[in-house]
């Protein structure tokens, strides 16, 4: 399980490694203890996500709307079998501070990429995963499912911040709640809304 929570990141595999020996340096390590301990390490490592340098905000937030979209359909009224992968439109890449902010976690193993994508070649084909650590959280399924779209409800995306537009910090940290994010089914027949 540790292993599959670090996607294959060496930092976070000793982090949780050290925080599950420092228990069992002090008490019997039960497997209550190991869930209480991964389940804690995967929390302070959504809050963390703030503090990354340059859209540390706007990625907590990314995290969050993704998070709390994959869950709903996972565990929402529908109970839909599902994943922890999606594609995101190509409007909303159009923003730039959005496109960035997804390159930025790729390189942060925040979200996983294909090899195309890891080669920075991000688009609307590009097959994302949101990171395992994440998934516990969540309580998502730590495996691909059927592909979903994050788009956004808003229509016009340009009359926002476009690709040219620098944007202020502050609206850096608004931008999400204005996108309003959904996820569409590949086929458009299921939506979660955020």
């Amino acid at each position: 399980m540790v292993r599959r929570i670090s996607d294959g990141n060496p930092r976070r595999f000793i982090q949780m490694m050290s925080d599950l020996f420092e228990k069992a340096r002090d008490e019997k390590l039960t497997p209550k203890a190991q869930h209480r301990i991964v389940c804690d390490f995967c929390e302070r490592y959504l809050e963390d996500v703030e503090g990354y340098p340059e859209c540390g905000p706007l990625l907590k937030e990314l995290v969050e709307s993704i998070g709390d979209l994959l869950s709903y359909r996972v565990h929402g009224p529908h109970m839909v079998d599902g994943g922890c992968n999606f594609t995101i439109d190509s409007r909303l890449l159009d923003v730039r501070v959005i496109k960035e902010t997804f390159e930025f976690a790729i390189g942060y193993s925040i979200f996983l990429a294909d090899p195309e994508t890891t080669r920075g070649r991000l688009n609307a084909e590009s097959d994302l995963r949101l990171s395992f650590v994440f998934a516990v959280y969540y309580w998502l399924p730590m495996r691909k499912g059927d592909p979903v779209v994050l788009r956004s409800k808003h229509t016009n995306l340009s009359s926002l911040i476009t690709g040219e537009s620098e944007g202020s910090i502050e609206e850096s940290r608004n931008l999400i709640d204005t996108f309003q994010l959904e996820l569409f089914d590949t086929n458009e027949k299921e939506r979660a809304t955020s």
